[in-house]
C-alpha cells in the first residue's frame, strides 16, 4: 500500500478545475483553453500514475482494517482510464467548437463527468461508490439538459426519477453489508462474506444483492430502464453522449467486479444478472432497428451492447471477464467515433443526422469513411475491435456450456449491422439531387479525433493482444466457475 498523491488527482484535479471554470463563468477563452489543457493533464496523470493500492484521508491499516479512503490502481485502470481520458480531450475539442455562449459551467459538467466515473472505477470502499453513483446522476442531469430541447428535459425528468430509486437502493445495500460485515472497505467485506458464518443473514445477504443489482441496472441502462437511457444519449449534445456512454460502460464494468466479489458465488446470482443482460442486448437491438434519425439508432445500440457487456459479467469466468472488459473498451471506441461522427455532419450541414440527408459521401468522403469503420466496429466486422471482443464473447459462452447465449450474440451482430446500415445508407448512399446546400465547415481537430478512434478500433482488432494485456489480470483476479 501506498499513498501516491497522483491517483487521487485523478479525480480531485477535474473537481478543482470545475470551481475554477465557474468562477471564470463570464471569460468564453480562459474556459475553452483551460478546458482543453485539463483533459490533456489528466491524461498525463494517469500515465505517470503508480500500480498498487493507494490510501487517503485516514490511516491505511488498523488492526487488520482499512479505514481510510483507497483506491485501486491496476493494469486495466491504466488503460481504461487512459481510454476515457483521451475521449475526454475529443469531447473537448468537439465542445469549444459547437458549444456558443458562455460554457464554463457547461465544460464544468463534463469535468464532473470524468470525475464521477473515476471514482467509480478506483474506489474500493462502499461508502465512496455510492457517492460516485449519486454524483455521477446529478452530472447527466445538467450535461443532458444543456443540449435545451424540450426532448432533453423530458429525458432528464424521466431519468432523475429513477435515480431516486436506484441511489436510494445501493445506499440501502451498503447499509445491510455494513451491518452484516462492520467494514465498508470492499477487500474487508469480500474477505469477511468469505470467512464468517452466514448462517440466518443469507435472506440478508441476498436483498443486499438485489438492491446493488438494480443499481448495476440504472447505470448501464439494462432492462427495464433501457428506454430511459437511450433518450439520454438521443437528446445530449453528440460529443456528450460519447462521453455518456463511456461513463456508463466503465461504472457498469466496476459495479459488476464488485457484484461478483461480493456475491458471485451465491446461488442464482450470475444467472438473474445474465437473463436481465439477454433481455437488454436483445430489446435494444430491435428498438434500434425502429429509429432512422443516426443518433437514435447509436443510443439504443449503446444500450444493447451494454447488454453484451453484461452477459459476459454474468457469466463471470476469468475468460468471460475479459471479453466482458474488452467489449466494453471496444464499444467506448467505436461508440465514441460514432457519436463524434454525428457532431461532425451536424457541423457540415447544420441539421441532425437523419433519414433525408443524403449522399454525404460527395460532401465529406472522409467521414463517410470514418462511418464505415466505426460501424464495421459496431457490427462484429473483422478484422476491427468488435469482431475480437465479441468473438471471445462467444467463447466464453461455449465454454460453459451456453450455446444460446451464443446465438444471442451472433443475433445482437447481425441486427447491429442491419440497423446501422439502414440509417447510414439513408445519410451517406443514397443519390440526392439537390446539391445547393450551404455547407458550414468540421474542423480539422474533430478529424483528428475521429482518425485516432479509428485507428484505435483497426489496432484492437489486429492486435487484440495489445489491450489484453491490461484486462487479464483484473479477470484473472476476480474470475469464478460457472455453476453446473
Amino acid at each position: 500500500m501506498s499513498n501516491q498523491p497522483l491517483v487521487a488527482l485523478i479525480v480531485v484535479a477535474p473537481i478543482l478545475v470545475a470551481v475554477l471554470l465557474n468562477l471564470g463563468y463570464g471569460k468564453i477563452r480562459f474556459s475553452k483553453y483551460l478546458f482543453i489543457a485539463s483533459a490533456f493533464a489528466l491524461l498525463i496523470i494517469v500515465l505517470l500514475s503508480g500500480y498498487g493500492y493507494h490510501w487517503f484521508a485516514g490511516h491505511p491499516i488498523f488492526q487488520g482494517l482499512r479505514l481510510s479512503l483507497e483506491y485501486v490502481f491496476t493494469p486495466y485502470h491504466k488503460f481504461a482510464l487512459f481510454i476515457l481520458s483521451l475521449l475526454l480531450i475529443f469531447t473537448a475539442f468537439a465542445a469549444s467548437v459547437s458549444v456558443v455562449g458562455k460554457p464554463g459551467v457547461y465544460y464544468a459538467f463534463l469535468l464532473l463527468c470524468y470525475a464521477s466515473t473515476a471514482m467509480a472505477v478506483l474506489t474500493n470502499d462502499l461508502y465512496h461508490l455510492w457517492i460516485a453513483v449519486e454524483v455521477a446522476s446529478l452530472i447527466i442531469a445538467g450535461v443532458v439538459i444543456a443540449a435545451g430541447s424540450p426532448g432533453a428535459h423530458r429525458a432528464t425528468l424521466k431519468y432523475m426519477f429513477i435515480t431516486g430509486f436506484a441511489g436510494a437502493g445501493l445506499a440501502v445495500s451498503l447499509a445491510i453489508l455494513l451491518g452484516v460485515t462492520g467494514v465498508a472497505n470492499i477487500s474487508d467485506a469480500v474477505y469477511a462474506l468469505s470467512t464468517m458464518s452466514l448462517e440466518g443473514f443469507m435472506p440478508t445477504i441476498y436483498m443486499a444483492y438485489a438492491f446493488f443489482v438494480i443499481a448495476w441496472i440504472y447505470v448501464a441502462g439494462m432492462a427495464p430502464t433501457h428506454p430511459i437511457k437511450a433518450d439520454i444519449y438521443r437528446y445530449s449534445l453528440p460529443h456528450a453522449a460519447a462521453l455518456l456512454q463511456a461513463q456508463a460502460k466503465l461504472m457498469m464494468v466496476a459495479i459488476g467486479l464488485i457484484i461478483l466479489r461480493l456475491f458471485g458465488s451465491m446461488p442464482f446470482t450470475r444467472e438473474s444478472m445474465l437473463v436481465i443482460s439477454l433481455i437488454t442486448a436483445i430489446f435494444g437491438v430491435v428498438l434500434a432497428l425502429m429509429q432512422s434519425d443516426l443518433r437514435h439508432v447509436l443510443a439504443y445500440i449503446v444500450v444493447s451492447h451494454g447488454g453484451l457487456v453484461g452477459i459476459g459479467l454474468s457469466i463471470g469466468t476469468a475468460y468471460a471477464i475479459s471479453a466482458a472488459l474488452f467489449q466494453a473498451i471496444n464499444d467506448i471506441i467505436y461508440m465514441g467515433l460514432l457519436f463524434l461522427a454525428c457532431e461532425a455532419i451536424i457541423l457540415l450541414v447544420k441539421r441532425d443526422p437523419a433519414a433525408g440527408l443524403g449522399n454525404l459521401i460527395s460532401k465529406a468522403p472522409s467521414l463517410a469513411l470514418f462511418i464505415f469503420i466505426g460501424s464495421f466496429a459496431a457490427s462484429g466486422i473483422p478484422p476491427l475491435n468488435g469482431f475480437q471482443s465479441e468473438l471471445m464473447l462467444i467463447n466464453a459462452a461455449l465454454s460453459v456450456g451456453l450455446p444460446e447465449v451464443a446465438v444471442v450474440i451472433l443475433f445482437v451482430s447481425v441486427t447491429t449491422f442491419i440497423a446501422l446500415f439502414k440509417s447510414i445508407y439513408e445519410i451517406i448512399l443514397r443519390p440526392k439531387k439537390v446539391e445547393s446546400e450551404v455547407l458550414g465547415s468540421i474542423p480539422n481537430s474533430l478529424y483528428a479525433s475521429l482518425f485516432i478512434l479509428s485507428v484505435l478500433c483497426i489496432v484492437f482488432g489486429l492486435i487484440p493482444q495489445l489491450p489484453l494485456s491490461f484486462i487479464n489480470p483484473m479477470a484473472a483476479e476476480v474470475g469464478l466457475a460457472w455453476p453446473h
